[in-house]
């Protein structure tokens, strides 16, 4: 680049000049027409060219790596409540496979199930009717007043035992209806004869226990529930044998 010689290049056509004048145009190589540039240094023209635009590349470069194009998307900012949150895989939840439903059919009541209700109705009709005989001989005997609560008291068993007798469920018992019929015909007239004996009595008493105690209403009365209480035995003893229950008298109602 920085080869000089002694010759000089014509200012008008160019050519290599070694004394004042041009060989080719004979141009006078004064300073006025003498190129500023000596012969050796016009070679060099097209590196300068070069380096010249690397130069200006290269500015270029660094300058747009110190500004941010303008399409250029901004850098997003994180902020603390943004960061991702570490997940924790929760076990997978057990399902259940769905238990089968057993249909279970509901049992109605058996024919043992209605005797077995008789025979407990039965069985307090008995406890209620084992005071009457000494309450009545308390009465007649000493005369005494206690006898006649105790009457009382039989009465209204009595009365609340045939309201109950209608609440039995006798359908699937052989001879069910006639059973429950005759039944309640016995209680019906053992609560008449209850409610005789306890007339009688108070009476009685009223009378300062004088005049004999007047037992014969409610011993008709007791005779009629004893024909009934006769029909209800005949129907339930074979009843009670086929299901283990207790058989029964008269008596025991």
């Amino acid at each position: 680049m920085s080869i000089v010689t002694q010759e000089w290049l014509c200012g008008r056509c160019g050519v290599p000049a070694p004394a004042d004048r041009c060989p080719a145009c004979d141009a006078m190589l004064s300073g006025e027409v003498r190129p500023l540039v000596r012969h050796g240094v016009a070679p060099a023209v097209p590196a300068l060219v070069v380096m010249l635009v690397m130069v200006l590349a290269g500015t270029a470069w660094w300058a747009s790596g110190r500004t941010a194009p303008r399409n250029a998307a901004a850098p997003v900012q994180v902020t603390p409540a943004a960061q991702a949150v570490p997940v924790t895989e929760s076990p997978a939840e057990q399902v259940e496979s769905p238990t089968p439903i057993v249909q279970q059919a509901v049992a109605g009541p058996t024919a043992r199930d209605q005797a077995l209700a008789v025979d407990v109705f039965l069985s307090h009709s008995q406890a209620a009717r084992r005071n009457l005989g000494d309450a009545i001989s308390a009465v007649r005997d000493r005369c005494a007043s206690s006898g006649l609560s105790v009457i009382d008291e039989v009465t209204e068993a009595r009365r609340s035992q045939l309201r109950e007798v209608e609440t039995l469920e006798v359908s699937l018992v052989p001879d069910g209806t006639a059973l429950k019929q005759t039944l309640t015909d016995a209680l019906r007239a053992s609560y008449n004869a209850d409610r005789e004996y306890l007339k009688a009595a108070r009476g009685y008493l009223n009378r300062n226990c004088t005049g004999g105690l007047r037992l014969a209403p409610g011993e008709a009365y007791s005779r009629s529930a004893t024909v009934a209480k006769g029909r209800f035995i005949e129907l339930w003893n074979p009843l009670a044998a086929d299901h283990g229950l207790v058989t029964r008298t008269a008596d025991d109602i």
